[in-house]
């Protein structure tokens, strides 16, 4: 706390009153802009004639003001005193330097007294960093720390004593002034020093110098080469001989080297690219003053601008023009920090360092190309480097004119920015009766933009990280969905109406939507009373807004909503949903959640209808209209619990049983057996978790989603009890029937939002239709497949039905099982009552069509020798069968086959899953040999795909494709 104080004036006032002042504002560090109290305190002394306290503020500076404390407080008893507040405001243009104003009081027996209250400005500048044209940079000064037309090339830039001469480096261009006290009019050497020795040292005349009438001798470095001299030829200054026999120390002159360079050949005169961040000060000094000027283009204020204001660590030093006779340009000299500088003696030591993330700052500058030049303030150092100043172009460049995607999914676009950091989004217009207004501040400029969109919840209650899911965005606002819309506001306002801003300050969103007749404003509605449904199909206008070349709002409500300065626009059209084909899979053994990606589980996956128990059943549906509900995954109660991961990641089942069971979306996905048991339901896959009581896990039931594709995937591991409800896993023959199906024929109108409730994104009035359909409409698609025990069926049976294999090196032993491709299956023979015993094992490769051929070395054995083959899937014996050993077998290879016939096969779902190719089926056998019996050492070739396999798995990649496209289209 400051505090000051006076005594009264007057006849005998001195004596009966006084005035003090304290305040809490620190006096010697005021920024322009501040305001600081100062508390004045009037003490009666002991004047019984005092009547009222009248506290002023007088002699203010210029853009300095005071509210006076004024009249109206009663003048205290003798011995006590009475306090009044005076507010002081520096005004945002004032200089740095001193100041001062007067506090005058009277306690109206004509006792007066003035009492100053001095304070220092410390800095000009906004004292925020803001540059002046509405970015916010660091805190420089920008006030000269040498005053206009006072910086003068012929003072000396260095100050110096002989003590301070000794070991000090100097650089060329430097003027010194050396004090010499008592020697005015004495002639002194400076000498450079050649060689050092006592004996043989070397000393060379440089410089015959005069000490003038104040003592000082100036030495100019300008022409003196680079090395070490000492000042030399009066008592107090060093002999030669002392110097080269290093008994006094000498100081050197040294050529500065100078690197001064822009990190880019560009920039613009607006925006965020408009900044140089990288410029890049370079030198062998550890710091140094610099002058700036380029060549005449520009003036002390364009040059201020760009290399001081943006940077915290440089001040400037002070500015010269070059009507001034002293320059031929227009130039200004920088420093690190400008504080501490009084004279130009004072530059060297506050100088700039070296640093290569300087900003140079471009905004405003005139659009041409500008070369300039930097040179040292007190040295010969120079540099030069050149920049290409641009108009500003800022533009949103989104990909594609045109995206599909159905209503009630996940609607996705992506967009670069150019010259701008920021932009304003709207989606829809007046056209489609809906709008949002979004705020898009970018992480990484040089980077795209993603925005996913859930439009199952768009327009409702629901917040905006249920709505929206962004990638490379720092700051996103929805006018909608944020808790208080979009905040972050232009200077110009968001809307207008053909010029006149809407609400305060053209801000007014819900005013916005009035104007555009989307809402009644009057009537209460607001944001979220856009929409009676879920947003229908149709399209949507996506357009991007700039904000700096409008002088009006940033959209216009008299056209229907469109932007005053467009940046780039697209198109969202939502489609109808769908539901297409259901395919039943089958895959190996494994937990259902084994694979999330979609790619991968297509990998492995086989069309089949005819599917082994414990195998993986994965049924592929295809159906649009859904994935925005799979990710806000709401529970009974309608509450969401959003996760845009669920489409990479995949999802639960209990998500899709509480679309299908606990809420009334009208969507329905079931696998059931067809018949049922006595009072029993129905066995059925099971999808209800343990949230909502259930004992299904991501283990046993798993959830795969490819919304891009407009397609899902159930995985059920059928090995697991859990996997199903209303009885165990199936042991026997099962068939299930599978339905997806879409509903809007219940009551007699269409699905509407109940906005009693909450959220109510899921809760519907009376009427409760699957959203996107007419009323009585009604869309699904169904498959079956069947679970059986795994089983193999070998060929070449005889009439007894036992297995008959060849007496060779070679014995082909083949059949077709119902285990998924790529499960881990094997085939042994063996036989301990043979003419000698034999136990080979190979593995065996399952073909997609569910063939399986080894071969084995039994040319050992004899004629009607029988053996027993076990049939073993993931290590477990799963069938059995007799076999006797024959001369031959025929197998048909000696038929060759016609090259030109390609082998048609359909899958169980009907569709052609062949190219009309047929390539050789690979065994990939391995063969192991005990009891004296030898196997096949042929090793094992496995170069098939398991599940879908080369050819089926292009098919399938090419119908995604094609599906993709279709839907694009």
């Amino acid at each position: 706390m400051v505090a000051a104080s006076a005594a009264f004036a007057g006849a005998a006032a001195a004596q009966e009153a006084s005035i003090s002042t304290s305040t809490d504002a620190n006096l010697d560090n005021v920024s322009p802009g501040d305001t600081f109290d100062i508390d004045v305190t009037v003490e009666n002394t002991g004047s019984s004639d005092a009547t009222v306290v009248d506290v002023r503020v007088q002699d203010e500076p210029s853009g300095v003001t005071a509210e006076d404390a004024g009249l109206g407080l009663d003048a205290p008893a003798p011995g006590e005193s009475a306090t009044k507040t005076v507010s002081v405001t520096v005004g945002d243009d004032v200089a740095s330097g001193d100041y001062s104003v007067d506090i005058f009081a009277d306690l109206g027996n004509e006792a007066t007294s003035t009492t100053p209250v001095e304070f220092t400005v410390s800095d000009s500048d906004t004292g925020d960093g803001d540059t002046g044209d509405g970015d916010t940079g660091d805190s420089s000064s920008v006030t000269p720390a040498i005053p206009d037309g006072e910086y003068d090339d012929d003072i000396a830039d260095v100050e110096a004593t002989p003590a301070d001469l000794d070991g000090t480096a100097y650089y060329q261009g430097q003027e010194l002034d050396v004090t010499l006290t008592g020697e005015a009019g004495s002639s002194v050497q400076l000498r450079n020093v050649q060689s050092f020795g006592a004996e043989d040292g070397n000393t060379q005349l440089s410089q015959q110098l005069t000490v003038n009438d104040n003592d000082v001798v100036n030495i100019d470095t300008e022409d003196l080469s680079s090395g070490d001299y000492f000042l030399t030829g009066v008592p107090s200054l060093p002999s030669t001989q002392d110097i080269l026999a290093r008994n006094d120390d000498t100081f050197s002159v040294n050529e500065q080297s100078l690197t001064a360079e822009f990190d880019v050949d560009d920039r613009t005169n607006d925006g965020v690219n408009s900044i140089d961040t990288d410029f890049e000060f370079d030198s062998n000094r550890g710091s140094y003053p610099i002058t700036i000027h380029a060549q005449g283009d520009l003036d002390t204020e364009d040059l201020t601008n760009i290399f001081v204001a943006p940077n915290d660590n440089v001040d400037l030093a002070y500015t010269r023009e070059d009507d001034d006779g002293e320059t031929d340009f227009d130039e200004i000299g920088i420093v690190r920090d400008n504080s501490g500088v009084t004279e130009q003696a004072d530059l060297a030591d506050a100088g700039i360092t070296d640093d290569d993330t300087y900003n140079a700052d471009f905004d405003g500058i005139d659009a041409e190309s500008y070369e300039f030049t930097f040179t040292g303030t007190d040295s010969t150092a120079v540099a030069t480097d050149s920049i290409e100043v641009t108009e500003a172009n800022e533009a949103v460049d989104f990909v594609g004119g045109v995206d599909q995607s159905a209503a009630g999914d996940i609607a996705e676009f992506n967009f670069t920015i150019e010259d701008t950091d920021d932009t304003y989004l709207q989606f829809g217009d007046e056209e489609s009766d809906f709008v949002d207004v979004m705020y898009v501040e970018v992480d990484d400029e040089d980077e795209p933009v993603n925005i996913e969109i859930n439009t199952r919840l768009l327009g409702t209650s629901a917040g905006v990280n249920d709505v929206y899911d962004t990638d490379n965005v720092d700051t996103f606002e929805s006018e909608v969905h944020s808790d208080n819309g979009v905040e972050t506001h232009p200077a110009v306002g968001l809307y207008d109406d053909d010029g006149t801003p809407i609400g305060d300050n053209g801000n007014d969103f819900t005013q916005y939507l009035d104007e555009l007749e989307i809402i009644d404003a009057s009537a209460g509605e607001g944001p979220t009373d856009q929409l009676i449904r879920p947003l229908q199909p149709t399209d949507y206008s996506v357009i991007a807004a700039g904000t700096t070349s409008v002088d009006d709002g940033v959209f216009d409500a008299d056209p229907g909503g469109e932007a005053n300065d467009e940046l780039g626009s697209k198109v969202l059209e939502l489609t109808q949903p769908e539901i297409g084909d259901i395919t039943v899979h089958k895959a190996p053994e494994e937990d259902a959640d084994d694979e999330d990606n979609v790619a991968d589980l297509v990998e492995k996956a086989t069309p089949s209808t005819d599917i082994a128990i414990d195998d993986q059943t994965i049924i592929q549906v295809e159906a649009t209209g859904i994935y925005g509900s799979m990710v806000a995954g709401p529970d009974g109660e309608g509450n969401l619990n959003t996760d845009f991961d669920r489409l990479e990641d995949g999802m639960s089942s209990n998500v899709l049983y509480n679309i299908d069971e606990e809420i009334d979306t009208q969507i329905t996905f079931e696998a059931e057996a067809g018949d049922a048991t006595g009072n029993q339901g129905a066995l059925e896959v099971a999808l209800q978790g343990q949230d909502n009581g259930g004992s299904v896990t991501d283990s046993d039931v798993f959830v795969v989603l490819d919304e891009e594709n407009g397609q899902f995937f159930v995985v059920v591991d059928t090995s697991s009890d859990d996997a199903f409800v209303n009885g165990d896993a199936p042991d026997e023959e099962t068939t299930f029937d599978v339905l997806m199906e879409y509903d809007a024929d219940n009551e007699d109108d269409r699905f509407e939002f109940a906005d009693s409730k909450d959220p109510y994104s899921f809760q519907g009035n009376s009427f409760q239709n699957y959203p996107y359909l007419q009323q009585g409409e009604t869309i699904s698609n169904s498959a079956n497949f069947e679970l059986s025990p795994r089983s193999i069926v070998f060929d070449n049976l005889n009439s007894d039905q036992v297995v008959e294999a060849a007496a060779s090196d070679s014995a082909e032993i083949s059949g077709s099982t119902n285990v998924a491709p790529g499960s881990d299956a094997t085939l042994r023979v063996a036989s301990t009552n043979a003419s000698s015993s034999f136990r080979i094992g190979n593995d065996l490769n399952v073909t997609e069509d569910g063939s399986v051929t080894t071969t084995f070395d039994l040319s050992d054995q004899e004629v009607g020798d029988e053996f027993e083959l076990v049939y073993q899937v993931a290590g477990s014996s799963t069938d059995t069968a007799d076999g006797v050993i024959v001369e031959s077998v025929d197998t048909g290879e000696d038929e060759p086959a016609d090259e030109d016939e390609g082998t048609n096969e359909t899958a169980d779902d009907g569709e052609d899953m062949d190219d009309g190719e047929s390539e050789p089926a690979d065994d990939g056998e391995t063969n192991e040999s005990t009891d004296g019996g030898s196997a096949d050492d042929g090793g094992s070739t496995d170069d098939g795909t398991p599940g879908f396999g080369a050819v089926v798995a292009l098919v399938a990649l090419i119908g995604a494709a094609l599906l993709a496209v279709r839907r694009q289209n």
